[in-house]
């Protein structure tokens, strides 16, 4: 099962992992090694200066800088180790006194190594302190306050990073837009407040669907967002099913009453490398695919499909050339209005069904694929104040 969330996903496992907290990179390492070679290196002189009082005050205010200085650095892992060090020293001067007898320089010592252990403690709480405040304020900003997934900007900053590791690994990343079906309607209906736990319930929804390497996203208003690392789009597509399959069965446990018997979810899908060729690309495909999905009635899952490269598929060489023209073509529709975008492809489909009943050669048949999905190209210089007039149009309108 799915691996379940109260945070957004991957915040805890990054969190359980003291390496990374500590050691992030070779420079820690070594920086944190440097640090406990050289106060080892300065204590074994301390020793060695019996008979020097200056030596002896100045090695103690460089322990203690030292010490102040790792708790700084790495807090709890600098305080136990700082902490060990100074016990010992404290135990060492303690029966230096108990043998030796009333010495003012032993008590001066034990009185440094008391004042160094309540500095660096005092130092350590200060400084848990400054990083949580660090992290809510972290949290806070690629958080959503409503849903408490990622937000948008987080997202393209994510997916961003994710690109450049398929560039590096030789994988993939794919998404998963998600939108609630008729939200509108529930915030009309019922107001704001239950539209809001609709949303509270759906992001609730995704992050126990989702597994530890996924990320979730609040998209939009209404629409949500999951970035898969490593899938190919069956894999994806499989996944967005049983999502959906999920939502039917658990709708009870996430939304209340009536309200959730009316929830369902469109989904929108495409992957990168394999289908998108860049970061934009991705998402715009996934978009595409969800404003398809909506477009066919809803509560559905649909991948992204080329139609250009479908088409292509049965043409000559010589037709290929003009394939980049068309896409385009296509790209500057889809850009002016999805609306048309998504009917022109419905043509498209509808004019190759008709030719294939009708017995047509395959050219003719890409033809008539072609022709109906650039059938309404002209709308690419209608102002869209024009095309969604609902008065009459004015002369001026009209030309």
């Amino acid at each position: 099962m799915p691996a379940k969330e109260s945070l957004p996903v991957s915040m805890h496992t990054y969190a359980s992992r003291p390496y990374n907290t500590y050691f992030g990179n070779a420079f820690r390492v070594m920086e944190f090694s440097a640090c406990i070679l050289f106060y080892i290196a300065i204590t074994c002189l301390q020793a060695i200066s019996i008979d020097n009082t200056q030596m002896k005050g100045v090695i103690a205010q460089i322990q203690a800088f030292i010490a102040i200085y790792l708790v700084l650095r790495y807090t709890f892992l600098g305080l136990s180790v700082m902490l060990t060090c100074n016990l010992l020293e404290l135990i060492n001067i303690f029966f230096s006194l108990v043998n030796v007898g009333d010495n003012s320089i032993l008590i001066i010592a034990l009185t440094v190594k008391l004042f160094t252990v309540s500095s660096i403690i005092i130092v350590c709480m200060l400084q848990v302190k400054q990083n949580k405040q660090k992290r809510e304020l972290h949290r806070l900003v690629i958080t959503d306050d409503l849903t408490d997934t990622y937000n948008r900007r987080f997202f393209y900053s994510t997916l961003d990073k994710l690109v450049e590791d398929t560039k590096k690994n030789n994988s993939s990343v794919g998404l998963i837009l998600i939108d609630i079906d008729n939200f509108k309607s529930f915030n009309d209906n019922y107001g704001h407040d239950s539209g809001d736990k609709v949303l509270k319930a759906t992001s609730n929804l995704l992050k126990d669907f989702a597994y530890d390497k996924d990320f979730v996203f609040r998209y939009a208003g209404d629409q949500f967002a999951i970035l898969v690392p490593s899938v190919n789009l069956d894999s994806l597509q499989q996944k967005a099913e049983q999502l959906k399959e999920t939502l039917y069965i658990e709708k009870n446990r996430y939304y209340e009453g009536y309200i959730g018997q009316d929830i369902t979810l469109s989904m929108g899908l495409s992957v990168y490398p394999m289908v998108a060729k860049s970061m934009d690309e991705l998402v715009s495909q996934a978009d595409t695919a969800l404003y398809h999905a909506k477009n066919l009635g809803k509560d559905k899952v649909n991948s992204y499909n080329d139609i250009i490269h479908h088409i292509s598929g049965s043409t000559s060489f010589s037709d290929k050339q003009l394939i980049g023209l068309f896409k385009a073509l296509l790209s500057s529709i889809s850009a002016k209005d999805k609306y048309t975008f998504g009917h022109s492809e419905r043509v498209s489909q509808y004019a190759g069904i008709i030719g294939d009943e009708m017995k047509l050669d395959p050219r003719d048949i890409s033809i008539l694929r072609y022709a109906g999905l650039f059938h309404d190209i002209g709308k690419i210089e209608v102002p869209t104040s024009i095309l969604n007039k609902i008065e009459p149009l004015s002369q001026d309108e009209f030309r």
